[in-house]
């Protein structure tokens, strides 16, 4: 991982737990890929180095010390750019499998919803066409297409592979 990847990993995990707000793990385990990719500073191994059982408050102190260190914004708490970057993370690890359509337009439905970010509301759509699809009402394989493609714009915006 190179370290323009390390810091997008960083930022996608960082919104992750600004959304989520529950284990560090995933935010805890990017600091850790942002160290090895390159990236340094006390801040930052104090982040890889966090138990699971920090107390949110902890974790984003450290994470915000950490972001400053490296010229980094953290996320603001449930802002559309924390959505944009934790949905480009779950798209992610759509592509590679280790995350089905439905639990990636699922989260999109209720985290980003029909009013959200303009770029951001096909993939809440996309929850409902499943629905239809599901039911016997169009093609699971036709919202997956679409699906790719929605996915296919949002990483082009912040490429990283």
């Amino acid at each position: 991982m190179d370290t323009e990847a390390a810091r997008q990993d960083l930022i996608e995990a960082a919104a992750w737990y600004s959304l989520s707000g529950d284990s560090p793990a995933e935010l805890t385990g990017a600091a850790a890929r942002a160290l090895v990719g390159g990236l340094d500073g006390p801040a930052l191994r104090e982040l890889a180095g966090l138990p699971a059982t920090s107390s949110w408050g902890d974790v984003q102190s450290v994470a915000a010390a950490a972001f400053s260190e490296l010229g980094l914004r953290f996320p603001e708490w449930h802002s559309d750019e924390a959505k944009r970057d934790a949905l480009r993370m779950l798209a992610r690890r759509y592509r590679q499998r280790q995350l089905s359509a439905r639990d990636l337009t699922a989260w999109a439905h209720a985290n980003v919803g029909h009013e959200g970010p303009d770029d951001l509301i096909d993939f809440a759509e996309l929850d409902d066409e499943l629905d239809l699809a599901e039911g016997g009402i169009g093609s699971v394989k036709a919202v997956e297409t679409e699906l790719a493609h929605a996915i296919d714009q949002l990483l082009a915006s912040c490429p990283r592979e």
